[in-house]
């Protein structure tokens, strides 16, 4: 995913799944980050179809391993290890689907001129 403005990449994984990707948290609720480059405020426009074949895979994955396999690892190693085996599998899959939501987005800028003034508080 690039910038519009300045054509890098606007962010990093890293920076995308830790921080707050240089928004306030007001601008973050409403999916805008900032350019890690040249710092222009841009909104999340859209994912790209990818992502949402991404999910499907994910949950066709999920789904094969609740209904096939579940039953079949309980029988042969026990439920502590099927547990452990089943926590690590949905925390690679969370890895995988914030690196889709990471990586599938389509960023726009945002017009700061025209944005409405934030009412002042006495």
């Amino acid at each position: 995913m690039r910038c519009p403005a300045c054509g890098k990449a606007a962010s990093t994984y890293r920076r995308f799944f830790l921080t707050r990707e240089g928004a306030s948290s007001d601008e973050r609720r409403k999916g805008c980050l900032r350019c890690q480059h040249c710092s222009t405020l841009l909104r999340i426009a859209r994912y790209h179809n990818q992502m949402w074949y991404l999910l499907v895979a994910i949950a066709i994955v999920f789904f094969t391993f609740l209904f096939a396999f579940v039953q079949a690892l309980v029988a042969s190693i026990g439920i502590r290890a099927t547990m452990a085996a089943w926590i690590v599998f949905a925390l690679v899959w969370v890895l995988v689907f914030t690196f889709g939501l990471w990586k599938y987005r389509v960023l726009e800028i945002v017009d700061e001129q025209n944005k409405p003034a934030e009412k002042a508080t006495a």
